[in-house]
């Protein structure tokens, strides 16, 4: 526990009387004022050398405790302390007080517009509502944020990058976590501007190799310098206590153990600095990625992204997700790579996204969600299967990823968002 304890020394009753009177009064002009922090936990790192790779990665996994990137000092501890006298411990009770909000530090960054994420770090202090973006060359952009009063637990960034009627940049933050929308730098812009879109952030990584394991859903994007985009929705399965890494590279979505031999590309995975993984490819030695494996509502999430020296005209953005047997219906608020921010409410049945622009127009899609081809993992799903513009989807609980499909009306499209509720109606709704 951080803060002193008691003495030992019996506090007079005029001098008990005063500092109670003044420690009651310090709380209740708190709770007036609504300023207190609350919890602990921090992060932070520093960034590492891209790897000469066509993907650049996300954090790993942990079974033991997961590791938070080094760099801010830990929060102080409130769990309950054992007094050693019965006097009022007015240092305790004001180092809780004044303790420091837990969401407070540095997440690494991977951007829809297939930002570095390796090295792009975006640091958040909740008790002065600021934050600090930092990029791989880095040269940092500030600002504020504040809670959108019509949506609890969404806040908005506060920055003069940020043009439109609408401010659509925006996040929401869990556990060592954040997902939102921000005005990143546009890739290959000149003059340099900027663009409104979705990223998720992650400061817990676990670097316990055998912890890696597990059937992965990769859905993802790539930018190209030419203006095209690309989707890319690829199985993935990491065995051997973390050593090798395989996907499935084919023109239908298969399950890892289903993937024909000659769609395969198997890796073998080392660990590098700043809870890095590399994967270099078993038959060509020059094909190398790396990934993150982030630690998030207790489950493992990839995260992979960025150009590299031997792939410059392109950005590719990846998640990944551990491969579920179940689809519940949940409800996710998030951001896509168009810069929309709206809520999802996803079902076995059925999708329907309300989002809005910059411009504030705000349109409502509704699709039916296809059962999963026997071929493909159980965890993802087929949107709008018949129609023109289809999708593909994923959820894990806490994160729901939506790519399209490639076609025209879809291709390049990314959607994440961080669970809200279960979707159900609130009882006390109706008519009164």
């Amino acid at each position: 526990m951080v803060g002193a304890h008691g003495t030992g020394e019996r506090i007079g009753e005029k001098t008990m009387k005063t500092t109670v009177a003044a420690l009651w009064s310090a709380v209740v002009l708190c709770m007036g004022l609504a300023a207190c922090g609350g919890g602990g936990g921090s992060g932070g790192g520093n960034g590492m050398g891209a790897p000469a790779a066509a993907d650049i990665g996300g954090p790993a996994v942990s079974g033991s405790p997961a590791l938070q990137a080094p760099g801010d000092e830990e929060a102080p501890s409130l769990t309950a302390q054992t007094a050693t006298s019965t006097a009022l411990d007015a240092q305790a009770i004001a180092a809780r007080l004044n303790a420091a909000d837990a969401r407070n530090g540095l997440y690494y960054v991977y951007a829809a517009n297939g930002t570095n994420g390796t090295r792009q770090k975006l640091r958040v202090n909740f008790d002065t509502k600021s934050y600090t973006l930092t990029d791989h060359l880095g040269q940092a952009t500030s600002g504020t944020f504040g809670e959108d009063p019509g949506e609890p637990g969404t806040y908005l960034f506060a920055s003069s990058r940020i043009t439109g009627a609408v401010n659509t940049a925006r996040f929401r933050i869990a556990a060592d976590a954040i997902v939102g929308a921000f005005p990143f730098e546009k890739p290959w812009s000149n003059p340099v501007s900027y663009q409104v879109t979705a990223f998720i952030a992650a400061r817990a990584f676990v670097t316990d190799p055998a912890q890696l394991d597990g059937e992965y859903n990769r859905l993802g994007i790539s930018l190209n310098s030419d203006g095209s985009a690309d989707s890319q929705i690829v199985p993935m399965l990491i065995s051997g206590k973390g050593t090798q890494l395989m996907m499935c590279f084919d023109s239908a979505i298969y399950q890892p153990e289903a993937c024909p031999l000659g769609s395969r590309r198997v890796y073998t995975i080392t660990p590098g600095a700043d809870f890095v993984w590399t994967g270099t490819n078993v038959n060509a030695p020059t094909d190398v990625l790396g990934f993150r494996m982030a630690r998030i509502g207790g489950q493992n999430v990839a995260l992979l992204g960025g150009a590299t020296s031997t792939a410059p005209d392109v950005r590719p953005f990846r998640i990944a997700l551990r491969d579920v047997t179940t689809w519940p219906t949940a409800r996710y608020v998030g951001s896509s790579s168009d810069g929309r921010w709206g809520t999802n409410l996803m079902g076995p049945a059925t999708t329907s996204r309300t989002s809005f622009d910059a411009t504030g127009t705000s349109t409502t899609l509704a699709l039916p969600v296809n059962d999963a081809d026997p071929r493909m993992p159980q965890g993802i799903r087929l949107i709008n299967g018949s129609g023109v513009d289809r999708y593909f989807a994923t959820q894990n609980g806490t994160l729901a990823v939506i790519v399209g499909a490639r076609n025209p009306g879809t291709q390049g499209y990314i959607q994440i968002g961080l669970f809200k509720d279960n979707g159900a109606v609130d009882s006390r709704s109706g008519s009164y």
